[in-house]
C-alpha cells in the first residue's frame, strides 16, 4: 500500500497506545498498517499517543507486553 487511505488511517487513530505496541512488536511485517506512508503514520501517531501517556505508563504497558 503506497498511500494513507482513509480505512486505514481510521483503524489506526481508533486503536490505544497498547494495541499499537503490539502490532508494533508483534504484527507481521507484510501487515499492511505498518507498510509505506501508512506505516509512517502509524509510527508518527504511536509516538504521539506514547508522549500523552508519558514516560512511566508508556514503561508499564511496555513491561506488560513483553517481547
Amino acid at each position: 500500500m503506497s498511500g494513507l487511505d482513509p480505512k486505514s488511517k481510521h483503524a489506526i487513530d481508533i486503536m490505544t497506545y497498547e494495541q499499537l505496541l503490539r502490532l508494533w512488536r508483534f504484527g507481521s511485517s507484510s501487515d499492511a498498517l505498518l507498510q509505506g506512508e501508512t506505516g509512517k503514520y502509524f509510527g508518527e501517531v504511536m509516538v504521539a499517543k506514547r508522549n500523552a501517556i508519558g514516560a512511566a505508563e508508556a514503561v508499564r504497558i511496555s513491561k506488560m507486553i513483553g517481547w
